[in-house]
């Protein structure tokens, strides 16, 4: 019997040679040769299902064995799931070694290690911007901020937004041009005077720009975008800053090297110019995110900015059968040789039992005997003792799940959406943060005003907005004023004051309970009691708009609290600051909040996008016409590079299937309230002539294909 693979089992053996083959035992060729990558650049190109966590994770197992301090690795991922999953391997392999690398998104990172790290840097300072004290905005908070910038501009200006509708697109602008670590000024000196039709959109997102980062100053907040856009200013004004981190972090792993952005891109490159130790991982047949920002052009560039760069191919898939393997490998072999770093295929490295069922391709008359059809071929499934968790629905639109919702629910088939409202996104949870966020960083504007927002004693977020202004004060401040109001000849408090005073003495006393290291339990008891007499009214308000029982929608939110702040509280057993827990929650996104049990029997719906990095054994890819895939059918035609990566996200959906794939689509459909007809897409056109599988014309109903 083999030992597991630890660091302490690999140290346990006596010779190099046997240390080494137990750290590459179980790997293929590119695997093993990727995980032996030393010094210097490297682009491993990881296949769908090609295990490229198993490379990250023993490659740092690796490097820690020969020597190399923890403290000096930066992992970098693109999710806060992607990082969770990284980190847990490395602490069951590497053990408490794992603590101290430093592994997490983009933006905690760099917030963490670039922003934090220079809070007394002249050019953080020059911004306005407390970093010591600064709050990260989640989408929501930035989101009013924007909606106050627009409202903040002259009349005209804000009529011709709401004319033509602009506001989504000068978003759009702003996202677009930070992604390329652009500020106001380098945007306007790029769109604006060349008499460009949209000269007027430009020059408003300007103005509206402006105005935004001004509101998020004042705030002392900062959002996502900002993040990147401003820890690349300070590196560009000051290139020690880089230097430094080159020093500390001398070895930087980055996975998912496909979405990135060209900031990301910039930042990552001005620590690793350095020393040139930069390790990526990526498939640019998997680049689906460029309405985000990311560019396909700097995986493929790679080896161009890093000549000496070597490139390793993992083109096992450990997760799919033949036939399903089959049908991927005829999408990429469409795809164009310019949008490509290697032409290899994937191989079948995973032996399945039994004769692998074949794709199915089904067409429909209809969208909803689609859907019906759909609902039916997965009660057979769970029937033959299938899992709700195992089966996945993936479609390009949102709109295509309607009808399949709708089908599910008739059938009785319990259903997750991925990527709907997640636990930290709940009006009660953001909530609770900003509860705990006022409590422990009194500072913290945007906080008390989301408190002032959903509390009922008097005192609007609306009022102290225009009291903040009109006076110059902090928002904390302004509480501290309310709370010392005095009314009638005796100098009684008056009504505000009597229920402002006590809220911020119970939260100055919290505050000095922990820093005195009292009764974790008793401190936690005392911010629930809080969010008892300030918040419980308005939760329950909330809560009679919920359908169904009110008594029970108040419990089931009210659970969602006790769970923010039983992890709050967990955390803070643990020792660490209440800061740094503050600083997690509001970088974290979408939770599971069912249990395990539950979660079991649920079929996951979820759009392609947000089913990147996950598989399931049985997948169905629905509404697969022309309308909808490749986005056919707009009002303009789309351009090459949206072609090609509408076909990256079909092998993408492809791909996340293990045992059984059935592919669908309808000749006709309802759209925005008017029949259309419609027809396959491209692509699975391309499918069906380019495989052994077959295509089941109507009236083959048969999406689940022959049993195993």
């Amino acid at each position: 019997m083999s030992l597991p693979i630890t660091l302490s089992n690999i140290r346990s053996l006596s010779t190099k040679e046997a240390q080494i083959e137990l750290l590459l035992s179980g790997l293929n060729k590119g695997q093993r040769e990727a995980v032996l990558v030393g010094e210097g650049p490297c682009a491993v190109i990881a296949g769908a299902g090609s295990g490229k966590t198993t490379v990250l994770t023993r490659r740092t197992c690796l490097m820690l064995h020969q020597g190399i301090p923890a403290t000096q690795l930066l992992l970098v991922t693109f999710t806060n799931k992607g990082a969770g999953e990284i980190v847990e391997r490395l602490q069951v392999m590497v053990g408490e070694e794992a603590q101290h690398i430093a592994a997490g998104t983009f933006h905690s990172l760099i917030f963490r290690h670039i922003l934090k790290a220079n809070v007394e840097h002249p050019y953080l300072l020059g911004t306005n911007l407390n970093m010591a004290e600064c709050t990260i905005l989640d989408e929501t908070e930035a989101k009013s901020i924007f909606e106050e910038a627009i409202k903040s501009l002259d009349e005209q200006s804000q009529g011709v937004i709401e004319e033509h509708g602009f506001d989504k697109v000068i978003q759009g602008e702003m996202a677009a041009a930070r992604a390329r670590g652009l500020t106001p000024e380098m945007y306007g000196r790029e769109k604006i005077g060349y008499g460009d039709v949209n000269d007027v959109l430009y020059r408003l997102t300007v103005d509206v720009w402006n105005h935004y980062s001004a509101l998020c100053r004042a705030a002392n907040g900062i959002d996502f975008d900002d993040i990147m856009v401003t820890a690349l200013a300070l590196m560009k004004k000051d290139p020690a800053v880089g230097q430094a981190l080159s020093q500390k972090f001398r070895y930087i792993m980055l996975d998912e090297y496909q979405d990135t952005n060209p900031v990301q891109d910039a930042i990552i490159d001005e620590i690793a110019k350095h020393h040139r130790n930069l390790f990526v991982v990526g498939d640019e047949k998997q680049s689906i995110y460029g309405f985000r920002g990311s560019d396909i052009s700097i995986i493929l560039g790679f080896t161009k900015r890093y000549k000496e760069a070597k490139l390793v191919e993992l083109d096992f898939n450990y997760r799919s059968t033949a036939p399903i393997l089959e049908a991927a490998n005829c999408v990429a072999k469409n795809m164009h040789s310019t949008q490509r770093v290697t032409d290899g295929q994937l191989q079948k490295g995973k032996v399945y039992t039994g004769n692998p069922a074949k794709v199915s391709i089904v067409e429909f008359k209809t969208a909803q005997e689609e859907a019906e059809v759909l609902a039916q071929a997965i009660k057979r499934d769970m029937a033959r003792g299938v899992k709700g968790k195992d089966i996945a629905v993936l479609y390009r639109k949102r709109a295509s799940k309607v009808l399949i919702e709708a089908e599910l629910v008739k059938q009785g088939i319990d259903y997750q959406i991925v990527g709907d409202v997640g636990f930290y996104q709940r009006a009660e949870v953001k909530n609770g943060i900003a509860l705990l966020r006022m409590t422990f960083r009194p500072w913290d504007h945007m906080a008390i005003l989301r408190v002032l927002q959903n509390t009922s004693f008097g005192v609007s977020d609306a009022s102290a907005k225009k009291a903040i202004a009109k006076e110059k004060i902090t928002a904390h401040a302004y509480l501290t004023s309310l709370a010392s109001k005095t009314r009638g000849t005796k100098g009684l408090l008056s009504a505000v004051a009597q229920k402002v005073a006590p809220l911020l003495e119970s939260m100055k006393l919290i505050r000095q309970l922990v820093a005195c290291n009292e009764d974790a339990e008793y401190i936690h008891q005392s911010t629930l009691r809080l969010w008892d007499v300030y918040m419980g009214s308005k939760l329950k308000k909330a809560a009679e708009k919920d359908k169904g029982a009110v008594d029970e929608a108040v419990e089931s939110r009210m659970g969602n609290v006790k769970m923010l702040f039983n992890r709050f509280f967990d955390e803070l057993k643990k020792g660490r600051q209440p800061e740094d827990i503050l600083d997690e929650l509001s970088l974290l996104i979408d939770r599971k909040q069912k249990t395990e049990r539950e979660l079991e029997k649920m079929v996951i719906l979820a759009t392609l996008h947000a089913s990147k990095g996950l598989e399931f054994p049985h997948v169905y890819l629905p509404a697969m016409d022309e309308d909808n895939t490749p986005g056919l059918g707009g009002e303009r035609d789309p351009t090459f590079e949206e072609v090609e990566e509408e076909r990256r996200l079909t092998y993408v959906g492809i791909t996340r299937a293990m045992v059984k794939l059935g592919i669908s689509y309808s000749k006709y459909k309802v759209k925005f309230g008017k029949g259309t007809h419609t027809k396959a897409s491209p692509f699975i056109r391309e499918l069906s002539r380019g495989t052994n599988n077959p295509v089941f014309k109507y009236p083959g109903q048969s999406l689940s294909g022959p049993s195993r």
